[in-house]
């Protein structure tokens, strides 16, 4: 009975042993591109050890028995290697394999056949990625081709998209703080400007006015009352000082050509138009002569 036992556990063992060196991958059923389908099937672990794999020399693959004539890896390109699942219920994750020249990698056109189709689904997985991609971004407010771009290319330009939004709101909001400064200076202006005036009998509304229109309004005022002292009457509130000096400048072009016989009134005609016109009335006498 305790050799019974012993030769169990001798085997259970080796069992353990070749599971852990010579892992079984299970390749699920899948449909390529062209429409074929791939029935599921068993292979070696992806691993990237050369001396796991059935196709090397003094193993044998045990579904099919066929022993591997390898002798040495030839690592001169890659092949895409799907996930799958292990003989211990795990899943092994996509990946690439270190492969030699295709003439000389797959020992049979089925194992070849195998690894294309394995390729044809990667491709197809990126295609899906990009539709859901695309679809994800356009609820979001951006339009992507899923036929011209792929998943990782779409979020990289939203990525971009963003920054370049975020610095612009950081430009714009620079700008409205400079905007903000002038207008504090302004008032600031504004507030001791209308105290200096206060002190010198003007009352201003800083709210309402700047400082520069408290010194302009001044400077109607006191031009009104120049003005006033030498008998002309104007109102400081609907007139500018430059707008009461040509008044002025009219009322005494008026008088002027008044006393050579010609009459204008100095609050529909300018000291210029009043000019121009005493030359054109002037043309036909000297045509005359």
């Amino acid at each position: 009975m305790k050799r019974v036992v012993v030769q169990f556990i001798i085997l259970v063992a080796l069992f353990f042993v070749f599971d852990s060196a010579y892992a079984v991958v299970r390749v699920r059923g899948y449909t390529g591109k062209d429409g074929t389908y791939v029935q599921p099937h068993y292979r070696s672990n992806p691993d990237g050890n050369f001396y796991n794999n059935w196709s090397t020399k003094g193993n044998v693959n045990p579904y099919t028995g066929k022993p591997g004539t390898k002798t040495a890896p030839n690592v001169m390109s890659d092949v895409f290697a799907g996930g799958s699942y292990r003989s211990n219920g795990t899943y092994g994750q996509p990946q690439y394999e270190s492969n030699a020249p295709l003439s000389q990698s797959w020992q049979t056109t089925q194992e070849w056949q195998t690894n294309a189709e394995q390729i044809d689904v990667f491709a197809w997985d990126e295609e899906w990625r990009a539709i859901a991609r695309a679809k994800y971004w356009k609820e979001r407010g951006y339009n992507f081709d899923p036929t011209s771009m792929k998943a990782y290319e779409m979020d990289r330009k939203v990525e971009e998209i963003e920054r370049a939004n975020r610095r612009a709101h950081q430009q714009t909001q620079q700008k409205r703080d400079v905007v903000d400064i002038l207008a504090q200076h302004r008032k600031l202006r504004a507030t001791a400007r209308a105290a200096y005036w206060k002190s010198r009998g003007h009352e201003f509304d800083p709210e309402l006015m700047t400082a520069y229109e408290m010194d302009q309004k001044v400077k109607d005022l006191q031009r009104a009352e120049y003005w006033k002292v030498k008998g002309y009457d104007f109102d400081a509130s609907s007139m500018t000082a430059d707008q009461m000096d040509q008044k002025v400048k009219d009322i005494k072009r008026a008088k002027y050509w008044k006393a050579k016989g010609y009459e204008f009134d100095a609050d529909l005609m300018t000291a210029d138009q009043m000019d121009q016109q005493v030359q054109a009335m002037r043309q036909p006498e000297r045509a005359k002569e």
